[in-house]
């Protein structure tokens, strides 16, 4: 997964910075996200590590296209003095997604696995393998897994949906330096 993610980072960057055009990195990225959950959804115990690692590098590919671009978009669409408020909020709701998606998927995974390992007789996942052995515990795993992965799936679906609403604005070429000085020293030298 990180291999794509860095891969289909380095790759965006530099097209981005040759072409100033950067809307198709998200669109892509959450297209390739979403397939590669959907896909990591449909994993079983029977399930190859090949395949397994295959799906693995669609997320990362999507992530990779994905992440970078959302802090390039809020800053491309701000003012310049606006910018450190852009890098922040978009820093802060990351972190806030991130941290609510840890609960929300611990508590989806929890959920479907004891639900799973109860119907399958191994009691509670919590209590390990004790009636039904290691299969239909790791069955009940397996199916917790699937659920996170469905509704990441879903979450992914829904960010190609807004990605493909992104209004391209072109890069700025101006350095990150003082705009206003640079101004003033072009009208000092006429």
């Amino acid at each position: 997964m990180m291999a794509g993610s860095v891969a289909a980072s380095m790759i965006a960057g530099k097209v981005m910075s040759k072409t100033g055009r950067y809307k198709i990195f998200p669109i892509v990225g959450s297209a390739s996200l979403a397939v590669g959950m959907g896909l990591l959804a449909r994993m079983d115990t029977t399930t190859s590590r090949v395949a397994t690692s295959a799906f693995m590098i669609l997320v990362g590919i999507g992530t990779g296209f994905s992440i970078q671009m959302a802090n390039t978009i809020a800053q491309n669409s701000v003012e310049l003095r606006d910018m450190g408020a852009a890098s922040a909020a978009t820093s802060l709701f990351r972190t806030l997604g991130g941290s609510l998606g840890v609960a929300v998927f611990g508590s989806l995974l929890t959920r479907a696995t004891e639900g799973k390992a109860a119907t399958a007789g191994v009691g509670s996942a919590t209590h390990g393998v004790s009636q039904a052995g290691p299969d239909a515990y790791l069955h009940a795993v397996s199916h917790g897994i699937q659920q996170i992965f469905l509704v990441g799936s879903l979450c992914a679906a829904a960010a190609f949906l807004a990605a493909v609403f992104i209004q391209e604005v072109p890069l700025s070429r101006q350095p990150t330096g003082n705009q206003d000085t640079a101004n003033e020293s072009a009208r000092a030298a006429s």
